[in-house]
């Protein structure tokens, strides 16, 4: 909004100084700004710029540009952006994030088989994350949309037992009994 042409400005004024460390944290701003103004398309833009840098930022940088992508109904774009993350960055705070949103988006193409691998990924390599539950719940939800109910039952049941108290147990103890 108002921040969108402060940022331009700075942007313009620094130039594409690789030794400016606030050049990638502006270009990221100002993905921002557009991000919330709803200007998809741009923000995917300037956040593709930042991720070239591959400067600080940059897991950032890619993670904004999947949810951009995802709310533009580009699926294969956003699994193919978030799964560079994963890949670039497995050790930033996003990659968890990317998994579960690289899982959503390939269940929106009707890949179920691998969002099931994407959900399983997720719960190996961050079995304490924020989207551990929710990846739980899902991944069984999955395996009863494909009338796998054995692995269904068996995912329900680890959901409830793993992360108990979480509404994500508790949405898992109504699929048991459906």
């Amino acid at each position: 909004a108002d921040a969108d042409p402060i940022y331009r400005e700075y942007i313009n004024t620094i130039g594409r100084d690789s030794n400016n460390r606030t050049y990638p944290d502006a270009l990221n701003r100002l993905g921002d700004c557009l991000f919330h103004e709803r200007k998809f398309q741009e923000a995917s833009e300037i956040y593709a710029q930042v991720a070239q840098l591959k400067s600080i930022g940059a897991d950032y940088a890619l993670m904004q540009n999947g949810y951009a992508q995802g709310l533009m109904h580009h699926y294969a774009q956003k699994v193919d952006v978030l799964t560079s993350l994963t890949e670039l960055y497995p050790r930033s705070d996003y990659a968890d994030d990317a998994l579960y949103e690289i899982a959503r988006a390939q269940l929106q193409q009707d890949q179920n088989e691998e969002a099931i691998n994407t959900y399983q990924s997720l719960l190996q390599k961050y079995p304490k994350s924020n989207q551990a539950a929710k990846s739980s719940l899902e991944l069984g939800m999955t395996y009863r949309t494909l009338k796998q109910y054995n692995n269904a039952t068996n995912t329900f049941k680890t959901t409830i037992e793993h992360y108990a108290g979480t509404e994500a147990a508790y949405a898992a103890l109504e699929g048991l009994e459906q």
